[in-house]
Protein backbone atom coordinates (compact mmCIF):
# COMPACT_ATOMS: atom_id res chain seq x y z
CA UNK A 1 0.00 0.00 0.00
CA UNK A 2 1.20 3.28 -0.74
CA UNK A 3 -0.15 6.27 1.16
CA UNK A 4 -0.56 9.93 -1.00
CA UNK A 5 -0.32 12.14 2.36
CA UNK A 6 -1.50 16.19 1.00
CA UNK A 7 -1.76 19.08 2.73
CA UNK A 8 -5.61 18.42 2.93
CA UNK A 9 -5.71 14.75 2.55
CA UNK A 10 -4.53 12.03 1.94
CA UNK A 11 -5.25 8.52 0.10
CA UNK A 12 -4.28 5.24 0.22
CA UNK A 13 -3.81 3.10 -2.82
CA UNK A 14 -3.57 -0.57 -2.62
CA UNK A 15 -1.47 -2.57 -5.12
CA UNK A 16 -2.01 -6.01 -6.20
CA UNK A 17 1.62 -7.05 -8.27
CA UNK A 18 1.27 -4.36 -10.90
CA UNK A 19 -2.48 -3.84 -10.41
CA UNK A 20 -4.25 -1.15 -8.58
CA UNK A 21 -7.53 -2.74 -6.76
CA UNK A 22 -8.69 0.11 -4.93
CA UNK A 23 -8.20 3.54 -3.15
CA UNK A 24 -9.80 5.10 -0.56
CA UNK A 25 -9.46 8.84 0.93
CA UNK A 26 -9.53 10.64 4.56
CA UNK A 27 -12.42 13.14 2.96
CA UNK A 28 -14.91 9.39 2.47
CA UNK A 29 -13.37 8.06 6.31
CA UNK A 30 -14.31 11.31 7.55
CA UNK A 31 -17.88 11.69 6.68
CA UNK A 32 -18.73 7.88 7.10
CA UNK A 33 -21.36 7.63 9.97
CA UNK A 34 -21.13 4.14 9.86
CA UNK A 35 -17.67 3.54 11.33
CA UNK A 36 -17.47 4.19 15.13
CA UNK A 37 -13.08 4.87 14.52
CA UNK A 38 -13.90 7.21 11.77
CA UNK A 39 -16.47 9.66 13.86
CA UNK A 40 -13.95 9.21 17.09
CA UNK A 41 -10.97 10.37 14.77
CA UNK A 42 -13.51 13.10 13.33
CA UNK A 43 -14.22 14.45 16.62
CA UNK A 44 -11.07 14.68 18.23
CA UNK A 45 -9.19 15.90 15.25
CA UNK A 46 -11.92 19.14 15.23
CA UNK A 47 -11.46 19.54 18.99
CA UNK A 48 -7.75 20.07 18.48
CA UNK A 49 -8.07 21.75 15.15
CA UNK A 50 -6.45 19.77 13.30
CA UNK A 51 -9.19 19.23 10.85
CA UNK A 52 -11.48 21.46 9.22
CA UNK A 53 -15.29 21.71 8.21
CA UNK A 54 -17.13 22.43 5.33
CA UNK A 55 -20.24 23.00 5.54
CA UNK A 56 -22.96 24.13 2.75
CA UNK A 57 -24.16 26.85 1.99
CA UNK A 58 -20.45 27.75 1.36
CA UNK A 59 -19.29 24.49 -0.02
CA UNK A 60 -22.02 22.49 -2.68
CA UNK A 61 -21.84 19.63 0.39
CA UNK A 62 -20.25 18.20 3.73
CA UNK A 63 -17.10 17.62 3.98
CA UNK A 64 -13.78 18.07 6.31
CA UNK A 65 -10.23 17.94 5.42
CA UNK A 66 -6.87 18.50 7.39
CA UNK A 67 -5.83 22.29 9.33
CA UNK A 68 -2.74 23.31 8.09
CA UNK A 69 -0.15 22.13 10.92
CA UNK A 70 2.62 22.66 9.93
CA UNK A 71 3.03 25.53 12.18
CA UNK A 72 5.08 24.28 15.45
CA UNK A 73 4.60 27.24 17.39
CA UNK A 74 0.43 26.34 17.33
CA UNK A 75 0.40 22.57 16.44
CA UNK A 76 2.47 19.52 18.63
CA UNK A 77 4.15 18.12 15.10
CA UNK A 78 4.33 14.93 17.58
CA UNK A 79 0.54 14.80 18.73
CA UNK A 80 -0.20 15.46 14.73
CA UNK A 81 2.04 13.02 13.55
CA UNK A 82 0.67 10.37 16.11
CA UNK A 83 -2.83 11.27 14.82
CA UNK A 84 -2.66 10.93 11.01
CA UNK A 85 -0.81 7.57 11.62
CA UNK A 86 -3.95 6.48 13.36
CA UNK A 87 -6.32 7.61 11.01
CA UNK A 88 -4.12 6.21 8.18
CA UNK A 89 -4.18 2.41 10.28
CA UNK A 90 -7.77 2.62 9.87
CA UNK A 91 -7.80 3.37 5.96
CA UNK A 92 -5.24 0.43 5.24
CA UNK A 93 -7.57 -2.00 7.69
CA UNK A 94 -10.84 -1.19 5.94
CA UNK A 95 -9.23 -1.78 2.67
CA UNK A 96 -7.54 -5.58 3.80
CA UNK A 97 -11.57 -5.81 5.01
CA UNK A 98 -12.42 -5.64 1.59
CA UNK A 99 -9.31 -6.98 0.14
CA UNK A 100 -8.10 -10.23 2.14
CA UNK A 101 -4.73 -10.04 -0.16
CA UNK A 102 -3.45 -6.48 1.29
CA UNK A 103 -2.36 -8.96 4.44
CA UNK A 104 1.19 -9.43 2.24
CA UNK A 105 0.91 -5.30 1.44
CA UNK A 106 3.66 -3.43 2.72
CA UNK A 107 3.02 0.24 3.34
CA UNK A 108 5.23 3.76 2.52
CA UNK A 109 4.04 6.68 2.77
CA UNK A 110 4.83 10.04 0.50
CA UNK A 111 3.91 13.33 1.64
CA UNK A 112 3.64 16.67 -0.12
CA UNK A 113 2.15 20.14 1.08
CA UNK A 114 3.73 23.35 3.59
CA UNK A 115 5.20 20.52 6.19
CA UNK A 116 7.98 19.32 3.69
CA UNK A 117 9.23 22.47 3.25
CA UNK A 118 9.32 23.38 7.21
CA UNK A 119 9.58 19.60 8.56
CA UNK A 120 12.83 18.18 6.58
CA UNK A 121 14.48 15.33 8.70
CA UNK A 122 13.08 15.79 12.11
CA UNK A 123 8.94 15.49 10.54
CA UNK A 124 9.90 12.51 8.54
CA UNK A 125 11.69 11.00 11.77
CA UNK A 126 8.69 11.35 13.79
CA UNK A 127 6.29 9.74 10.77
CA UNK A 128 8.55 6.92 10.75
CA UNK A 129 8.33 6.31 14.75
CA UNK A 130 3.96 7.56 14.79
CA UNK A 131 3.91 5.08 11.87
CA UNK A 132 5.63 1.88 13.75
CA UNK A 133 4.20 2.31 16.63
CA UNK A 134 0.32 2.62 14.95
CA UNK A 135 1.03 -0.38 12.97
CA UNK A 136 3.15 -2.50 15.43
CA UNK A 137 0.47 -4.57 16.07
CA UNK A 138 -1.25 -4.80 12.98
CA UNK A 139 -2.25 -8.33 11.32
CA UNK A 140 -3.68 -6.55 7.86
CA UNK A 141 -0.22 -5.82 6.92
CA UNK A 142 3.02 -7.20 5.75
CA UNK A 143 4.17 -6.66 9.69
CA UNK A 144 7.98 -7.96 8.75
CA UNK A 145 8.30 -4.57 6.69
CA UNK A 146 7.83 -1.49 9.12
CA UNK A 147 6.15 1.54 7.33
CA UNK A 148 8.26 3.94 6.11
CA UNK A 149 7.62 7.97 5.36
CA UNK A 150 9.51 10.59 3.45
CA UNK A 151 8.57 13.59 1.88
CA UNK A 152 8.52 14.36 -1.45
CA UNK A 153 9.92 17.49 -3.50
CA UNK A 154 7.88 19.70 -5.08
CA UNK A 155 10.18 18.99 -8.57
CA UNK A 156 9.80 15.11 -8.06
CA UNK A 157 6.04 15.39 -7.68
CA UNK A 158 6.14 17.48 -10.73
CA UNK A 159 8.33 15.05 -12.83
CA UNK A 160 6.67 11.96 -11.76
CA UNK A 161 2.95 13.44 -12.46
CA UNK A 162 3.87 14.32 -15.47
CA UNK A 163 5.44 11.16 -16.85
CA UNK A 164 1.95 9.48 -15.34
CA UNK A 165 -0.36 11.71 -17.45
CA UNK A 166 1.89 11.85 -20.66
CA UNK A 167 3.98 8.97 -20.65
CA UNK A 168 2.55 5.74 -19.08
CA UNK A 169 -1.04 6.26 -20.56
CA UNK A 170 -2.18 7.14 -23.98
CA UNK A 171 -4.78 10.21 -23.64
CA UNK A 172 -6.27 9.20 -26.94
CA UNK A 173 -8.09 6.48 -25.82
CA UNK A 174 -10.22 8.34 -23.36
CA UNK A 175 -11.83 9.16 -26.73
CA UNK A 176 -12.37 13.04 -25.02
CA UNK A 177 -13.32 15.32 -27.74
CA UNK A 178 -15.32 18.48 -28.02
CA UNK A 179 -18.36 17.49 -29.60
CA UNK A 180 -18.19 20.78 -32.31
CA UNK A 181 -14.45 19.72 -32.70
CA UNK A 182 -13.39 16.18 -35.06
CA UNK A 183 -9.70 16.34 -32.93
CA UNK A 184 -9.56 14.19 -30.33
CA UNK A 185 -7.15 14.70 -26.75
CA UNK A 186 -3.89 13.20 -27.29
CA UNK A 187 -0.27 13.45 -25.62
CA UNK A 188 1.03 16.19 -27.90
CA UNK A 189 -2.43 18.68 -27.71
CA UNK A 190 -2.49 19.27 -23.83
CA UNK A 191 -1.14 20.87 -20.75
CA UNK A 192 -1.83 20.09 -17.71
CA UNK A 193 -2.28 22.27 -14.26
CA UNK A 194 -2.04 20.30 -10.96
CA UNK A 195 -2.90 22.54 -8.50
CA UNK A 196 -2.93 21.01 -5.44
CA UNK A 197 -3.19 22.15 -1.46
CA UNK A 198 -0.58 24.29 -1.39
CA UNK A 199 1.61 24.21 -4.79
CA UNK A 200 1.06 24.02 -8.09
CA UNK A 201 2.47 21.94 -11.06
CA UNK A 202 2.70 22.66 -14.55
CA UNK A 203 3.42 19.56 -17.56
CA UNK A 204 3.30 18.56 -20.84
CA UNK A 205 5.56 17.50 -23.46
CA UNK A 206 7.31 19.36 -26.19
CA UNK A 207 5.97 18.32 -29.41
CA UNK A 208 9.29 18.31 -31.49
CA UNK A 209 11.18 15.93 -29.16
CA UNK A 210 8.27 13.84 -26.92
CA UNK A 211 10.30 15.21 -24.23
CA UNK A 212 8.48 16.09 -20.45
CA UNK A 213 8.77 19.86 -19.73
CA UNK A 214 7.29 21.02 -16.30
CA UNK A 215 7.56 24.16 -14.06
CA UNK A 216 6.44 24.54 -10.46
CA UNK A 217 5.23 27.01 -7.67
CA UNK A 218 5.53 25.82 -4.37
CA UNK A 219 3.86 28.77 -2.96
CA UNK A 220 0.59 28.79 -5.48
CA UNK A 221 -2.26 26.08 -3.39
CA UNK A 222 -5.93 26.41 -3.29
CA UNK A 223 -5.56 26.98 0.31
CA UNK A 224 -3.80 30.60 1.61
CA UNK A 225 -0.31 30.73 2.99
CA UNK A 226 0.14 30.31 6.37
CA UNK A 227 0.46 34.25 7.67
CA UNK A 228 -1.02 35.99 10.60
CA UNK A 229 -4.61 36.91 10.13
CA UNK A 230 -4.16 40.84 10.51
CA UNK A 231 -1.24 41.29 7.99
CA UNK A 232 -3.15 41.52 4.88
CA UNK A 233 -0.83 39.34 2.68
CA UNK A 234 -3.43 38.13 0.58
CA UNK A 235 -2.63 38.09 -2.90
CA UNK A 236 -4.99 39.70 -5.21
CA UNK A 237 -6.61 37.96 -7.70
CA UNK A 238 -4.32 39.80 -10.77
CA UNK A 239 -1.19 38.79 -8.47
CA UNK A 240 -2.03 35.48 -8.79
CA UNK A 241 -3.01 35.42 -12.22
CA UNK A 242 0.90 36.58 -13.37
CA UNK A 243 2.06 33.11 -11.34
CA UNK A 244 -0.29 31.27 -13.63
CA UNK A 245 0.85 32.98 -17.11
CA UNK A 246 4.77 32.73 -15.70
CA UNK A 247 3.33 28.69 -15.35
CA UNK A 248 1.31 28.23 -18.55
CA UNK A 249 4.42 30.92 -20.46
CA UNK A 250 6.84 29.44 -23.01
CA UNK A 251 5.14 26.47 -23.73
CA UNK A 252 5.22 24.55 -27.25
CA UNK A 253 2.72 25.69 -29.66
CA UNK A 254 -0.35 23.69 -30.48
CA UNK A 255 -1.83 23.06 -26.89
CA UNK A 256 -5.22 23.26 -27.17
CA UNK A 257 -6.60 21.35 -23.94
CA UNK A 258 -5.86 22.34 -20.66
CA UNK A 259 -6.39 19.29 -18.06
CA UNK A 260 -6.63 20.88 -14.54
CA UNK A 261 -6.48 18.40 -11.82
CA UNK A 262 -5.52 18.13 -8.63
CA UNK A 263 -6.94 19.83 -5.16
CA UNK A 264 -8.77 22.53 -7.36
CA UNK A 265 -11.67 19.74 -8.83
CA UNK A 266 -12.87 20.22 -5.82
CA UNK A 267 -13.14 24.44 -6.01
CA UNK A 268 -14.95 23.41 -9.71
CA UNK A 269 -17.69 21.26 -8.44
CA UNK A 270 -19.10 24.73 -6.42
CA UNK A 271 -19.81 26.15 -10.28
CA UNK A 272 -23.25 24.67 -11.04
CA UNK A 273 -23.20 25.79 -14.65
CA UNK A 274 -20.31 23.91 -14.93
CA UNK A 275 -20.66 20.44 -12.93
CA UNK A 276 -22.19 18.97 -16.03
CA UNK A 277 -19.50 19.33 -17.76
CA UNK A 278 -17.01 18.37 -15.36
CA UNK A 279 -19.26 14.49 -14.37
CA UNK A 280 -18.88 13.96 -17.78
CA UNK A 281 -15.49 14.84 -18.32
CA UNK A 282 -16.15 16.58 -21.22
CA UNK A 283 -14.28 19.51 -23.07
CA UNK A 284 -15.44 22.89 -21.59
CA UNK A 285 -14.56 26.09 -23.99
CA UNK A 286 -12.23 28.49 -22.45
CA UNK A 287 -14.50 31.31 -23.60
CA UNK A 288 -17.58 29.56 -21.57
CA UNK A 289 -15.17 28.52 -19.09
CA UNK A 290 -14.31 31.94 -18.21
CA UNK A 291 -17.80 33.83 -18.35
CA UNK A 292 -19.71 31.13 -15.95
CA UNK A 293 -16.88 31.26 -13.64
CA UNK A 294 -17.09 34.72 -13.71
CA UNK A 295 -20.80 35.00 -13.14
CA UNK A 296 -20.16 32.39 -10.12
CA UNK A 297 -17.60 34.68 -8.60
CA UNK A 298 -19.79 37.64 -9.36
CA UNK A 299 -22.71 35.66 -7.22
CA UNK A 300 -20.25 34.61 -4.17
CA UNK A 301 -19.39 38.49 -3.74
CA UNK A 302 -23.19 39.13 -3.85
CA UNK A 303 -24.47 36.61 -1.78
CA UNK A 304 -22.00 36.90 0.81
CA UNK A 305 -20.95 40.11 0.81
CA UNK A 306 -21.27 40.24 4.22
CA UNK A 307 -19.15 37.32 5.29
CA UNK A 308 -17.03 35.96 2.39
CA UNK A 309 -14.56 38.49 2.86
CA UNK A 310 -14.02 37.27 6.10
CA UNK A 311 -13.53 33.34 4.91
CA UNK A 312 -10.18 33.75 4.31
CA UNK A 313 -9.98 30.23 2.68
CA UNK A 314 -13.27 30.82 0.72
CA UNK A 315 -11.41 34.70 0.08
CA UNK A 316 -7.97 32.92 -1.17
CA UNK A 317 -9.70 30.69 -3.47
CA UNK A 318 -12.09 33.04 -5.12
CA UNK A 319 -8.67 35.06 -5.74
CA UNK A 320 -7.20 31.88 -7.12
CA UNK A 321 -10.04 31.19 -9.71
CA UNK A 322 -9.89 34.92 -10.71
CA UNK A 323 -6.01 34.94 -11.19
CA UNK A 324 -7.04 31.56 -13.07
CA UNK A 325 -9.37 32.85 -15.45
CA UNK A 326 -7.27 35.97 -16.05
CA UNK A 327 -4.29 33.67 -17.41
CA UNK A 328 -6.44 31.47 -19.61
CA UNK A 329 -8.11 35.12 -21.05
CA UNK A 330 -4.76 35.89 -22.59
CA UNK A 331 -3.95 32.80 -23.64
CA UNK A 332 -4.57 32.46 -27.13
CA UNK A 333 -3.78 28.69 -27.49
CA UNK A 334 -5.95 26.76 -25.24
CA UNK A 335 -9.06 26.07 -26.67
CA UNK A 336 -10.78 23.31 -24.04
CA UNK A 337 -10.70 22.87 -20.88
CA UNK A 338 -11.12 19.33 -18.77
CA UNK A 339 -11.67 19.65 -15.29
CA UNK A 340 -10.69 16.37 -13.18
CA UNK A 341 -13.87 14.82 -11.95
CA UNK A 342 -13.87 13.95 -8.13
CA UNK A 343 -16.02 11.19 -6.41
CA UNK A 344 -16.38 7.67 -7.74
CA UNK A 345 -17.03 6.37 -4.52
CA UNK A 346 -18.86 2.86 -3.64
CA UNK A 347 -21.05 3.05 -0.67
CA UNK A 348 -18.13 1.53 1.53
CA UNK A 349 -15.97 4.55 0.55
CA UNK A 350 -13.66 2.71 -1.98
CA UNK A 351 -13.12 4.61 -4.87
CA UNK A 352 -13.65 2.59 -8.06
CA UNK A 353 -11.27 2.49 -10.69
CA UNK A 354 -13.01 4.33 -13.68
CA UNK A 355 -11.30 4.25 -16.82
CA UNK A 356 -11.90 7.06 -18.20
CA UNK A 357 -10.48 8.81 -15.35
CA UNK A 358 -7.07 11.60 -15.82
CA UNK A 359 -4.66 9.46 -14.01
CA UNK A 360 -1.46 11.64 -13.16
CA UNK A 361 -0.23 9.97 -9.29
CA UNK A 362 3.12 8.99 -9.58
CA UNK A 363 1.90 6.05 -7.80
CA UNK A 364 0.30 4.35 -10.39
CA UNK A 365 3.15 5.25 -12.58
CA UNK A 366 5.61 3.06 -9.71
CA UNK A 367 3.30 0.23 -9.49
CA UNK A 368 1.18 0.11 -12.69
CA UNK A 369 3.87 0.11 -15.07
CA UNK A 370 6.49 0.03 -13.40
CA UNK A 371 6.29 -3.51 -12.21
CA UNK A 372 5.20 -4.21 -15.87
CA UNK A 373 9.12 -3.28 -16.96
CA UNK A 374 10.75 -6.71 -15.99
CA UNK A 375 13.57 -8.27 -17.59
CA UNK A 376 16.34 -6.77 -18.56
CA UNK A 377 15.48 -3.63 -19.48
CA UNK A 378 16.02 -0.28 -17.69
CA UNK A 379 12.96 0.04 -16.62
CA UNK A 380 11.59 0.72 -12.64
CA UNK A 381 11.24 -2.55 -11.76
CA UNK A 382 14.83 -3.50 -13.10
CA UNK A 383 16.31 -1.05 -10.98
CA UNK A 384 18.28 -2.39 -8.04
CA UNK A 385 16.80 0.60 -6.07
CA UNK A 386 13.27 -0.57 -7.04
CA UNK A 387 13.82 -3.14 -3.74
CA UNK A 388 14.61 0.20 -2.05
CA UNK A 389 11.70 1.84 -3.07
CA UNK A 390 9.89 0.05 0.26
CA UNK A 391 12.79 -0.61 2.46
CA UNK A 392 14.18 1.05 5.30
CA UNK A 393 16.67 3.01 3.01
CA UNK A 394 13.79 4.52 0.91
CA UNK A 395 13.38 8.14 2.56
CA UNK A 396 17.08 8.36 1.48
CA UNK A 397 16.39 7.87 -2.11
CA UNK A 398 13.76 10.78 -2.63
CA UNK A 399 15.32 13.36 -0.19
CA UNK A 400 16.20 16.05 -2.06
CA UNK A 401 16.23 14.61 -5.55
CA UNK A 402 18.82 12.21 -4.47
CA UNK A 403 17.26 9.29 -6.07
CA UNK A 404 19.17 9.09 -9.26
CA UNK A 405 22.19 9.14 -7.53
CA UNK A 406 21.39 6.40 -5.39
CA UNK A 407 20.51 4.05 -8.22
CA UNK A 408 24.01 5.60 -10.30
CA UNK A 409 21.83 6.66 -13.23
CA UNK A 410 23.43 9.50 -15.36
CA UNK A 411 20.63 10.88 -16.23
CA UNK A 412 16.28 9.92 -16.28
CA UNK A 413 16.41 8.24 -19.48
CA UNK A 414 19.25 5.66 -17.99
CA UNK A 415 16.59 4.16 -15.47
CA UNK A 416 12.97 5.42 -17.03
CA UNK A 417 12.43 3.72 -20.18
CA UNK A 418 8.15 3.93 -19.97
CA UNK A 419 6.81 1.12 -22.02
CA UNK A 420 5.48 3.34 -24.44
CA UNK A 421 6.79 4.56 -27.98
CA UNK A 422 7.29 7.88 -26.47
CA UNK A 423 10.94 9.76 -25.67
CA UNK A 424 11.88 9.62 -21.90
CA UNK A 425 14.07 12.71 -21.95
CA UNK A 426 13.36 15.41 -19.23
CA UNK A 427 13.58 18.69 -18.99
CA UNK A 428 12.41 21.22 -16.15
CA UNK A 429 12.30 25.12 -16.50
CA UNK A 430 13.08 24.87 -12.57
CA UNK A 431 16.26 23.21 -13.19
CA UNK A 432 18.20 20.43 -15.00
CA UNK A 433 17.68 17.05 -14.17
CA UNK A 434 20.93 15.43 -14.23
Amino acid sequence: MLVDLGGASFTVHFFDGGDQKATIKSKSMLTNSSCPECIALKEEGLKRGWIKERTPPDYAELGYTFADYSDKTKHSWEEVSCYLSRIIRVACRQISENYPEAVSARLTVLQTGKIRAIGGKGWEKLMRVKLQEAFGSATFLDVDSPPQHALLSVNDEAYFEGLMMFKYQDLSHLKIKPPQSGEFLHQYNALALSIGSSSTQMYTLDSKDGSLIFKTNAKLGVYPPDFPINSLKFKTGSEIAGSFKQLLGGVPPGKKFLLLVNAIGYVMKEIPTLSDYIDRQEPIPTRLFCEQSRKWLQSMRSYKHRRWDLDLELYHQLQLLNGLVEALESHGDIKYIIVEKKGHLKPNGLHMIDERKLDYHWVTAVHKHGLGCLGESKGISSWRGFDQLFSQQFHELFRKGRLRHVIGASNMKDYFSPPSPYSSSVRSTNHQKK
